[in-house]
């Protein structure tokens, strides 16, 4: 290794893992989870996940009001959690 270099993690050990488990109308678990860099990549990977269902299946927003990724390191402890919102207004009245 090269003088002056910082790693994010100590050089003994592999990179962390990451799981990404998604709710909506159903839970569903990431079971083998993803090792990234660190809590950034793993927010970046959130967003990332969220937005690739969506463009798929646009209308799995609409099952649940809140679509939402929760991110839980190799001992399932929470870290974060990453949600999309969907509201309809409600009906107007008319005006008289």
């Amino acid at each position: 290794m090269a003088m002056g270099v910082v790693l994010p993690f100590p050089a003994s050990t592999t990179l962390p893992g990451f799981h990404f488990h998604l709710m909506h109308d159903v839970e569903v678990r990431d079971e083998a989870g993803v090792e990234l860099d660190d809590l950034h990549a793993a927010r970046r990977h959130a967003v990332k996940l969220i937005a690739e269902v969506l463009c798929k299946e646009p209308e799995q927003i609409w099952k649940s009001d809140v679509y939402r990724v929760t991110i839980a390191n190799e001992r399932d402890l929470l870290l974060l959690s990453v949600e999309m919102i969907a509201q309809s207004a409600p009906p107007c009245g008319k005006r008289g």
